[in-house]
């Protein structure tokens, strides 16, 4: 039988400015991953019922929740409709989620992580066992090949 860590992790992943900037919360298993879409770059937003907005800022970089139904984004801000607040920015870090057992499926949900040689990989211990696509909004889940602590750490360099 598959065992499921008693909290999944949900993975809000941030790029800025060739610079790279990560996120992780846990949330209830139960809760499942949040609902994210990513709407633009400056301009106006309006966002259903019960969603807020998830804003990144640059000067100085932050990430911000501000309450729908509508928001209006200076140039350069980035802008997603979400189910769950702004994350706080962590930049090249690595970031501990305790230990996990063999066969523990993790799903995350990872916003603005624009596509280049820097990506995110998780590790059991100091073995890599599973990269994370890039994109505005991307997810993915892996199950555990083993146990032991589970870990991210943003921005590995891949050479090609």
């Amino acid at each position: 039988m598959r065992r499921y860590i008693p909290l999944m992790t949900v993975l809000l992943g941030f790029l800025l400015l060739g610079q790279g900037i990560r996120h992780i919360s846990p949330v209830s298993a139960l809760a499942g991953t949040p609902s994210i879409e990513f709407l633009g770059e400056g301009g106006s937003y309006t966002s259903d019922e019960g969603r807020n907005f998830i804003v990144k800022h640059t000067g100085p970089f932050v990430f911000f929740n501000e309450p729908g139904p509508t928001y209006n984004a200076a140039p350069g801000e980035r802008v997603w409709a979400a189910s769950v607040g702004a994350p706080a920015a962590r930049v090249e870090t690595w970031i501990d989620y305790g230990t996990v057992p063999e066969s523990c499926k993790i799903s995350y949900t990872a916003i603005d992580d624009d596509p280049d040689d820097r990506i995110n990989v998780f590790y059991i211990g100091d073995e890599p066992i599973h990269d994370m696509p890039q994109g505005f909004v991307t997810g993915g889940s892996f199950t555990t090949p083993k146990g032991g602590n589970l870990r991210l750490y943003a921005l590995v360099h891949k050479s090609g």
